[in-house]
């Protein structure tokens, strides 16, 4: 489809429609009376583009069958979804547009502008198909040498629709101050032809379904497409929507799958018998093994002590009763039961019965149904352990029939805790006195009130020169009864590295902490309290995730704040910061005062920056010690 433009300079001239056809046209706005005025001249463009579209429109259902399950967990079923689309009747639309350009070729603005577009059709466009007042928006009046451009859009009407025929816009532009006219509406007319093209563009002829459920499918006529999925019960009761979408209309159905998920309850019950006599245990444990330490650096670690009684030379026995419940609507097939100490250790399982009636493996327990059995297990000492019953059931694989296979097995189970703190005893050796090397006394303990532990802390470190060195500690008790006695040990290992006296950038301490990709630089140990899992201000993060976010859109916090941790890691490493110390001390304050959402502006943002730029030239060597060589 083409267009023609035709331009026409109008000095005076009263313009009137040639032929009268019976079309209803809004009234243009009441032009204002203009000031006296010698007037203005115009000269209008015009374009014109046939335009003829053929739309279909669709309908999408969805359904799925069944639409629920109850299963037991572990067993799965299919369910068949339907995807199933109409392709209904079209719409033909057709319109010529197109645009008015006015262009003021006088000395002063123009007053009570109007556009009438006039579609004319038939041979030597005598016919009058419709018009338009030409919406002229803010831009209602036109300064002197200035254009206005403006759209118009004549619906073309099936009666008047021709394939491939040809039509012309008659665009009719008028003032109240032309020159020559001044006070009475005049201008140029401007027209346009254009063609009509033989055919409609036809639009959603055909479609694309796309489901959430992962497939996609083309229609060019109604149709549907079926498809199974599988769901597996793994929890309580699940709806699985899913949703099919048209995707050039954006039209869509829905159909959803409730899964109700049961289960077996297992519940178990535990007592023991013994005797007992206390054989004690002492454990000293620190939160640091080993440290690296910067001259002039301490770290306070806190240490732990431990004791703990257990028997010897007793008899140990649990006992108790497993009942497995069966908490779904429906029968399920109950395979076996069985008990296990911690770690491996399993227990003897007899005399299961439901109700009063005795039951062998493989049953059938019914909705609602309890098998309550004995079991007894003889333990090598008295430490607290746990004691897990195992219900194992079958499960079934269901297809959309509900017709269901064998498939596989699923595990039930309750715990309890054995635990001989309470059984009947002879006490020999019942309370110790617990001293440590460093913190001295630190009390006595008392079967049965174990384990008991203490904790103190303790500053290590400062070291002056750099090497490395040992922190030992002994921790001590002796029995009230026989006087007997043990200890335990820990020692720390103290790293103090000689410096380097250089820097490196944010990039080389990013790949080098403990998570890689680069070898480890054992100064992130340094970074207290943590390394680099350590807390960064109030940011939310820690020293790596900082590292690893990008400064998204400019953000100065982090922009600050990878300069920041290079520097403060390349001081660690014992590099000389005197250069900076200003600027780390205000990065460390900006820092504590604002996050990486908070609003960071004007001379705030400049402050950031600013300093971000010397911590960058610090780290790269620019200015300071100088960059490493590797």
């Amino acid at each position: 489809m083409g267009s023609t433009m035709r331009r026409v300079t109008a000095g005076m001239c009263v313009v009137g429609l040639v032929a009268v056809v019976a079309i209803s046209l809004p009234a243009p706005a009441a032009a204002q009376m203009p000031a006296p005025s010698e007037g203005t001249t115009i000269m209008a463009d015009a374009t014109a583009r046939g335009r003829w579209k053929q739309n279909f429109k669709w309908t999408i259902n969805k359904t799925v069958t069944p639409a629920s399950w109850q299963l037991l967990r572990g067993d799965s079923g299919t369910s068949m979804f339907t995807v199933a689309v109409t392709k209904q009747a079209s719409t033909e639309l057709s319109w010529i547009d197109g645009k008015v350009c006015v262009t003021n070729t006088g000395a002063e603005a123009t007053q009570g502008l109007s556009i009438v577009a006039t579609l004319l059709g038939g041979s030597g466009f005598s016919q009058v198909i419709g018009a338009q007042h030409v919406p002229l928006g803010a831009n209602d009046n036109i300064e002197a040498g200035d254009t206005g451009c403006y759209e118009y859009k004549v619906d073309l009407p099936a009666w008047a629709r021709v394939a491939g025929g040809s039509y012309q816009i008659s665009a009719t532009v008028t003032i109240s101050n032309l020159v020559g006219s001044v006070g009475m509406p005049a201008g140029p007319t401007a027209t346009a032809v254009t063609t009509l093209s033989n055919t409609p563009t036809l639009l959603n002829d055909s479609v694309n379904v796309d489901d959430s459920n992962g497939m996609t499918w083309v229609f060019n006529a109604s149709g549907s497409q079926t498809y199974p999925k599988t769901f597996t019960c793994d929890q309580g009761n699940v709806t699985y929507k899913n949703r099919a979408t048209i995707r050039q209309t954006g039209q869509y159905a829905e159909a959803s799958v409730t899964v109700s998920c049961f289960s077996l309850k297992v519940r178990k019950d535990v007592f023991t018998s013994l005797q007992r006599k206390y054989k004690w245990m002492i454990d000293k444990s620190a939160d640091q093994s080993e440290l690296t330490l910067a001259v002039g650096q301490q770290y306070q670690v806190t240490y732990t002590v431990a004791v703990s009684a257990r028997a010897v030379d007793s008899s140990w026995l649990a006992t108790g009763t497993i009942r497995v419940t069966n908490m779904a609507p429906f029968a399920v097939r109950l395979l076996s039961v069985a008990d296990i100490v911690s770690p491996d250790m399993i227990a003897s399982v007899s005399n299961c019965v439901a109700g009063a009636v005795q039951v062998t493996f493989p049953y059938t327990l019914g909705p609602n149904w309890t098998v309550k059995c004995h079991y007894a297990v003889a333990l090598p000492n008295g430490d607290s352990r746990v004691n897990t019953a195992v219900a194992t059931a079958q499960n079934v694989s269901y297809d959309a029939q509900g017709r269901g296979t064998p498939a596989g097995t699923s595990d039930f189970s309750g715990t309890a805790e054995v635990n001989f703190a309470r059984a009947a005893i002879t006490e020999i050796d019942k309370c110790v006195s617990v001293s440590d090397s460093f913190a001295g006394d630190l009390g006595t303990v008392c079967a049965p009130n174990v384990p008991a532990r203490f904790t103190y802390t303790r500053w290590i470190g400062p070291y002056e020169t750099c090497g490395n060195y040992t922190v030992e500690n002994v921790a001590s008790f002796v029995a009230g009864t026989t006087g007997v006695s043990n200890s335990d040990r820990w020692d720390i290992a103290v790293s103090v590295p000689c410096n380097e006296g250089c820097t490196r950038t944010q990039g080389y301490w990013g790949n080098r902490s403990k998570y890689g990709p680069s070898p480890y630089d054992a100064t992130w140990a340094l970074v207290m309290p943590d390394g680099e899992d350590s807390p960064f201000f109030s940011s939310g993060q820690t020293w790596y995730q900082v590292l690893q976010t990008p400064a998204a859109d400019g953000n100065a916090y982090y922009i600050l704040a990878y300069q920041y941790i290079a520097a403060v890691l390349n001081q660690l490493s014992g590099a000389d910061t005197s250069a900076i110390t200003a600027e780390l001390t205000l990065a460390a304050q900006l820092l504590a005062d604002y996050t990486p959402g908070s609003s960071i502006t004007g001379a705030l943002r400049d402050s950031f920056i600013n300093t971000a730029s010397t911590l960058d030239d610090y780290n790269n060597g620019r200015i300071g010690p100088g960059h490493c060589s590797k």
